[in-house]
C-alpha cells in the first residue's frame, strides 16, 4: 500500500511581449511579437506547506518565463528592406541543421535495422542451436554500430559546412512571399495612439521589451558556429567503439547462443560416423540429417579447441572427408537424380552442395530435368484419373470473365455429381492425349428475341439545362435478350477408377469421409452420396425461362442482355445443382412458341 508524502504544484503560464530591433542594414526600428510558455513546480512535504507551494511553483514559473521571453528570437524580415538580423540568421541555420541531422539519423536507423534484419535472416537459414554457420556473418552489432558512426560523423561535417554557408540575405537568395515581417515603428505608435483614445480597431498589444539597441555594424561574411564540440564527440564514440570491438571480438555472440554441452564433440563424431556408413549404405536422406548434426557448431566465435584443434577446423575436415565420400560416388547418385529415384532431391542437393564443380553443374542440371518429368508424369496420372470435360458454348468464349465463372461452377456441381475428379480439356496441356475415366460434353444454347421499347420524352430534371437530352419525338428501342437457356450435359465413362471395382470412391462434402455405395447420387446443398461409375451416363437437359422486364432506364437499356443471360445462368446452374431435369419436347414446345411469336411480330410490322 503506498503512503503519501506530500503533494507536487504544477504552474503554466504563457505571455507575450514586443521585442524592438534596429535594423542592421537600413537602421530601421521595429518589433515583433514572441509569445512564450514556461511551467513552474514546487513539492509540499507532508502537506504542510500548501499555500507556499502553491506561491513557489507560480513564482517559479513567471521567472523562467520572463528569462524565456528575454532569451527568445523570431526569424522575422525587416519591414523596409527585408532583412534578417545576425541572431535570426543564427537560428535559421540551426533549424536547418538540426532538420538534417533529425532526417539523416532516422535513415541511419533505417539502414541499419534492415542490415541486422537481413543478417538475422540470412543467419536463421545457416545456423544451429543459435551459431551462425557462415564466417561473413560474424559481422557483429558493434561493427555495424562503428559503420552508423562514421557515417554520423560525415554527415554532421556536411551539414555544419552546408548549414554555415547558408545565407538568405544573399542577393540571389529565394525569398519567400509568406515570410514573416516585423511591425514598423511608425505603425506601432499609430496603433498605441489608437489604443489610447479608445479605439477598439488598436487591437491588443503586448509591452514592448526594453528599448531600441544601436544600429550594430554589418556583418562581412555570413557568421556560423565553428565550435568542435560535436566533432570531438563524434570521434570519442568511434574511438570507445573501436576499442571496444577490438577487445570484445571473442566473446561477442556468448550472449546469441545457448553454452556448448560438455559430450558436444563426442556427440558431433559419432554423427559424423553415422552419416558414413548411412551414405555407403545408400540412404541419402539419413546420412544427409546426421551430417547437419555433426556440423552444428560449424561456425564457434567462442573459438574452443578439442585435441589441440579449434572446432570449427574439425568441422572443415569433417566437410572435406564427406565431399570426398560424395564425389567418389557421383555417377551413382547421379543415376538416381535421372532415375527419378524417390531421393532424387536429396542427391541433387548432395552434388551441388559437396561435389566437384562440374559434377554440381550437372546435378543441376539433370534435377531440374527430373523436376519437369515428375510434374509431367503428376499431371498425365492426375489425367487418367479424371472426367475429361468438354465444353461446346455457341455464344461464349475462353476470355469471358462471366464465362470463366459458369464453367467453374459447372465443374464443381460435375464433381459431385459423378463422384470423381473433373478436369476442362482446356487446362490438360501435355496431358492431352491421356485417357480419363470418360468424356463429359458440355452444350449450351439460347433462344433469343427482338423486345421493342419505347423510350418517351422525359422532364427536365432537377439538375436544369444539364439534365437528359430532350426528344421531340419518342424513339423506339429493339433488344435482342434471350429469353430462355438449354444446358445439356452428356456423360460418357470409358472405364472405372482404378481400385474401385464397380463403383467409385466418393469423398462426402459433408463429413470429408471416403464410402461406397451403389445407389443413384442426390446432390444438394452441403451433401452428396456415392452412385456407381457409370450409372449418370447419358443426356442431361436443364432449362431456364426469364420474361423480359416491363420497361427500363435509359442509361441501362444496353446492359439488358447481359443481364438476361446472368439470370438465365444462375437458374440453369440452381437447376443442375438440384438434379431437376428437363425433358426435350419442353425445349422444343419453347421453341415453336417462340417461332410463333416471331412471326406475329413480323406481320405485325408489315
Amino acid at each position: 500500500m503506498s503512503i503519501p508524502i506530500g503533494r507536487i504544484y504544477t504552474t503554466t503560464v504563457g505571455g507575450a511581449v514586443l521585442k524592438p530591433v534596429t535594423c542592421e542594414k537600413c537602421g530601421g526600428h521595429f518589433v515583433y511579437e514572441v509569445q512564450r510558455s514556461a511551467r513552474g513546480s514546487e513539492f509540499s512535504p507532508l502537506f504542510l506547506d500548501e499555500q507556499g507551494a502553491r506561491k513557489r511553483s507560480a513564482g517559479g514559473a513567471y521567472e523562467a518565463l520572463a528569462k524565456r521571453l528575454n532569451n527568445a528570437c523570431e526569424i522575422v524580415h525587416c519591414p523596409d528592406c527585408g532583412r534578417l538580423q545576425a541572431d535570426m540568421v543564427q537560428r535559421l541555420r540551426r533549424q536547418h541543421y538540426v532538420n538534417a541531422m533529425i532526417i539523416a539519423s532516422l535513415i541511419a536507423l533505417a539502414a541499419w535495422g534492415i542490415v541486422l534484419g537481413s543478417l538475422l535472416l540470412a543467419g536463421s537459414e545457416h545456423q544451429w542451436a543459435g551459431r551462425f554457420e557462415h564466417q561473413w556473418l560474424r559481422v557483429g552489432l558493434l561493427e555495424m554500430g562503428l559503420a552508423v558512426a562514421a557515417g554520423m560523423l560525415l554527415t554532421h561535417l556536411l551539414l555544419r559546412r552546408t548549414a554555415a554557408q547558408l545565407d538568405p540575405n544573399a542577393p540571389d537568395a529565394k525569398q519567400d512571399v509568406f515570410a514573416r515581417k516585423g511591425i514598423p515603428l511608425a505603425e506601432l505608435l499609430a496603433r498605441l495612439a489608437r489604443q489610447q483614445a479608445g479605439d477598439a480597431r488598436g487591437g491588443r498589444i503586448p509591452p514592448v521589451l526594453g528599448s531600441f539597441p544601436p544600429q550594430p555594424p554589418m556583418p562581412v561574411e555570413p557568421a556560423h558556429d565553428g565550435s568542435g564540440v560535436g566533432i570531438l564527440k563524434m570521434l570519442l564514440v568511434v574511438l570507445v567503439a573501436g576499442v571496444i570491438t577490438r577487445h570484445a571480438l571473442p566473446l561477442r555472440f556468448d550472449w546469441w547462443a545457448d553454452p556448448l554441452p560438455r559430450d558436444y564433440f563426442e556427440v558431433a563424431e559419432r554423427d559424423f560416423g553415422q552419416a558414413q556408413a548411412e551414405l555407403a549404405a545408400g540412404h541419402l536422406d539419413q546420412s544427409l540429417a546426421a551430417f547437419r548434426r555433426a556440423t552444428t557448431y560449424a561456425s564457434d566465435p567462442s573459438e574452443h579447441r578439442v585435441q589441440g584443434k579449434l572446432l570449427t577446423q574439425w568441422c572443415s575436415d569433417w566437410r572435406a572427408t564427406y565431399g570426398r565420400d560424395i564425389s567418389a560416388r557421383a555417377d551413382t547418385l547421379l543415376l538416381r537424380v535421372r532415375n527419378l529415384e524417390p531421393d532424387l532431391e536429396t542427391a541433387g542437393e548432395l552434388l551441388m552442395e559437396f561435389g566437384p564443380q562440374q559434377v554440381a553443374r550437372s546435378a543441376k542440371a539433370a534435377l531440374t530435368q527430373a523436376r519437369a518429368e515428375q510434374k509431367s508424369r503428376e499431371r498425365q496420372r492426375n489425367a487418367a484419373a479424371t472426367y475429361h470435360v468438354r465444353f461446346a458454348e455457341t455464344q461464349a468464349d475462353s476470355g469471358n470473365v462471366a464465362v470463366e465463372y459458369r464453367r467453374q461452377k459447372l465443374l464443381e456441381v460435375l464433381e459431385k455429381r459423378l463422384g470423381a475428379k473433373v478436369i476442362a480439356e482446356s487446362e490438360l496441356g501435355e496431358a492431352a492425349g491421356v485417357e480419363g475415366l470418360g468424356l463429359v460434353t458440355i452444350h449450351s444454347d439460347a433462344l433469343v428475341f427482338d423486345i421493342p421499347f419505347e423510350e418517351k420524352k422525359t422532364d427536365t430534371s432537377a439538375l436544369g439545362k444539364y439534365g437528359y437530352l430532350l426528344r421531340e419525338k419518342p424513339t423506339n428501342v429493339t433488344m435482342r435478350l434471350p429469353v430462355a437457356l438449354r444446358l445439356e450435359v452428356r456423360v460418357a465413362t470409358s472405364r472405372p477408377a482404378r481400385g474401385s471395382g464397380a463403383e467409385m470412391p466418393v469423398r462426402s462434402v459433408a463429413t470429408g469421409a471416403t464410402s461406397t455405395s451403389a445407389t443413384r447420387m442426390a446432390v444438394s446443398s452441403g451433401s452428396a452420396s456415392t452412385q456407381p461409375t457409370g450409372a449418370w451416363d447419358g443426356s442431361h437437359l436443364y432449362l431456364a425461362l426469364k420474361t423480359p422486364p416491363e420497361r427500363d432506364t435509359t442509361s441501362s437499356i444496353r446492359s439488358l442482355p447481359d443481364r438476361m443471360e446472368a439470370a438465365l445462368w444462375e437458374q440453369v446452374l440452381m437447376s443442375f445443382q438440384a438434379g431437376e431435369e428437363n425433358s426435350p419436347a419442353v425445349w422444343e414446345r419453347l421453341k415453336e412458341k417462340l417461332a410463333a411469336a416471331k412471326e406475329a411480330q413480323e406481320k405485325a410490322k408489315k
